[in-house]
């Protein structure tokens, strides 16, 4: 096979990858001789085979307790490029001891990291030291546990349905599942929780995922009040700090992947609060460790049209601020269905990829009337969106300082109208603009000021003779 990065591409406004379930064979040309070779028998991938496949007595035939209490349903929840999400429900009374223990220990583990460091590097520490103790505990005592943290968190209602995702292929070898270890039960309400995640009997990986709403759809949100699309972007920078407080990188965020969801107070049944979430965590990255796995002979992943520059190279290159760099590009196309690549979605790919790496043209502005808040976003996006990570923000405290302020109908402090200058097209509304108006105003006054100097002096040295005459 000839070396190449292959690319995960996707445009804006569509939530999954098409499925490749009627896929037959896959073929490539033979750059010796040009005869069409056979790379793959693919599967039959389709959702509702996959289901027939891992479901026994309408249970996930799972290897492990946690799996074998999922009931499944048959509404399925969207099918991506590596994996087929269905809708189901963690049945309590399925689940004996072992199970109440595999999920109280991954939270148990979270709360002594929040005690201590708060972050991943003395994360096998302390899940040896819940393992311990879970041991020591009754049935009872662990669900207990366990339900009374489920339920208060929100991330599970009173009907006990949870998101869960299966891998389209059987290899046994998915590492997706692997990177996701560190992050099952880790809680934030600006991040979809994993209850769990093990394997099918049929060789099947899987994860059990907090059930969200839906994901965020650019054709939808461009219409929604500019206050929501703030408040979105104050989320979604919540939900990436904690992940790089934690010590870990998304590394795909997309809007496909920032989802909506509404929490309900289980002792006030009257309350109810929209959180937005980021999700799917099959590409995460511990910070400052290699963890990147080769798609195929490259070490690119992600989705390429939200990806930093330097992580459209390669994603070892990637750092907090390349997160950053891709929540701008999510948040521009939320608040105004603008691609952000500043492209018609139809061009070739190496042209996507190039663009990607050089971004040689501007955005359209979401600057387009006057509206200090717009021009606030306009600011913050413009720093996030830098092509040198060393011109973006230093922190996400800088970001949700700036985004707050916004709120408040002022200026950012941690950005510039310079910022928004280099990334986005001009806009008569910024101050930049009419500052430079201001100053071509000024130079045209100061102009015709000297002008009209002149044009005194001349005529004063044509009247001045007449006049002793006349005197």
């Amino acid at each position: 096979m000839e070396n190449r990065k292959v690319y995960k591409v996707e445009k804006p406004g569509f939530s999954y990858m098409e499925p490749r379930s009627n896929i037959a064979k896959t073929t490539r040309e033979d750059s010796t001789g040009g005869k069409p070779i056979r790379v793959m028998d693919a599967k039959d991938h389709s959702p509702k085979t996959i289901l027939a496949g891992i479901a026994k007595n309408g249970y996930l035939n799972a290897t492990d307790p946690v799996g074998q209490a999922i009931k499944l349903k048959d509404r399925i929840l969207g099918a991506g490029g590596q994996s087929v999400a269905y809708e189901a429900q963690l049945v309590y009374n399925q689940l004996g001891e072992d199970g109440w223990r595999l999920l109280y220990v991954p939270i148990l583990t979270h709360q002594y990291v929040k005690q201590n460091s708060g972050n991943i590097n003395h994360l096998e520490q302390h899940h040896n030291k819940a393992v311990s103790e879970a041991k020591a505990m009754t049935k009872s005592a662990l669900e207990t546990r366990t339900r009374e943290f489920l339920e208060q968190s929100g991330v599970i209602g009173k009907d006990r349905l949870v998101a869960l995702r299966v891998s389209l292929d059987d290899t046994k070898e998915d590492p997706r599942e692997s990177r996701q270890r560190y992050i099952i039960g880790l809680q934030h309400q600006n991040l979809a929780y994993l209850f769990a995640n093990g394997e099918t009997k049929d060789g099947r990986t899987y994860g059990i995922v907090e059930l969200l709403q839906g994901s965020l759809n650019p054709e939808h949100t461009k219409n929604w009040p500019l206050e929501v699309k703030i408040e979105i972007s104050k989320q979604v920078v919540k939900g990436f700090k904690k992940f790089h407080d934690f010590g870990v990188l998304h590394r795909d965020i997309k809007p496909e992947n920032i989802f909506h969801t509404v929490i309900e107070d289980p002792k006030n049944p009257y309350t109810r609060e929209t959180h937005i979430k980021l999700a799917d965590y099959g590409l995460m990255k511990t910070i400052g460790i290699d963890s990147t796995v080769k798609t195929m002979d490259g070490t690119v992943v992600g989705t390429i049209v939200y990806m930093s520059p330097e992580q459209s190279r390669n994603s070892r290159d990637c750092t907090p601020k390349s997160d950053q760099f891709s929540a701008g590009a999510a948040l521009y196309s939320i608040m105004t269905n603008n691609h952000p690549l500043g492209m018609q979605g139809d061009e070739d790919f190496f042209e996507v990829v190039r663009t990607a790496q050089d971004r040689p043209h501007r955005l359209i502005t979401p600057l387009d009337e006057p509206n200090i808040r717009k021009e606030g976003m306009e600011m913050i996006l413009g720093k996030m969106l830098q092509y040198n990570p060393a011109h973006r923000y230093d922190s996400c405290e800088e970001i949700l300082e700036d985004i707050e302020r916004v709120q408040k109908g002022k200026l950012p402090v941690n950005t510039n109208d310079d910022y928004a200058r280099r990334v986005f097209t001009p806009s008569e509304y910024s101050n930049a603009h009419k500052r430079k108006m201001r100053q071509l105003v000024t130079a045209g006054l100061i102009g015709s000021a000297a002008a009209a100097g002149c044009i005194a002096t001349y005529l004063s040295g044509l009247l001045d003779p007449l006049i002793a005459r006349i005197q």
